[in-house]
């Protein structure tokens, strides 16, 4: 009998746990945007509202846009760093019919032959 109420104890603590992080979920975009005034790009995520605005779950990126007077700011995170590494992260703009795309990291790749 003590089994059986502690199996069905994880099960129940487990599907609420479950529930809770369905609720909980972040949006795939984000929402609304941040002002950042006096803003030093520093490469931290101290100055940032923690969680970051938005997750995108195909890619494990969490990301925040803010935004000054003069510059736009992105912060990321993601578990799965050797992929950015790898294949670097586009922010893309499109205004009317005008786009600007910036990839980082920004990477030359040379082919050598021997």
């Amino acid at each position: 009998m003590q089994y059986k109420l502690t199996f069905f104890t994880i099960v129940f603590a487990g599907m609420l746990t479950q529930s809770y992080a369905q609720k909980n979920k972040q949006p795939q975009v984000q929402q609304t945007s941040i002002w950042m005034e006096g803003f030093e790009a520093d490469g931290k995520l101290d100055e940032w509202q923690q969680p970051l605005q938005a997750y995108n779950d195909d890619t494990h990126i969490a990301y925040s846009l803010a935004n000054d007077d003069q510059y736009l700011y992105l912060a990321v995170k993601s578990d799965r760093t050797s992929k950015i590494f790898t294949g670097g992260i586009t922010l893309e703009m499109v205004k009317d019919d005008k786009n600007v795309a910036v990839t980082y990291p920004y990477t030359l790749i040379t082919k050598s032959y021997l």
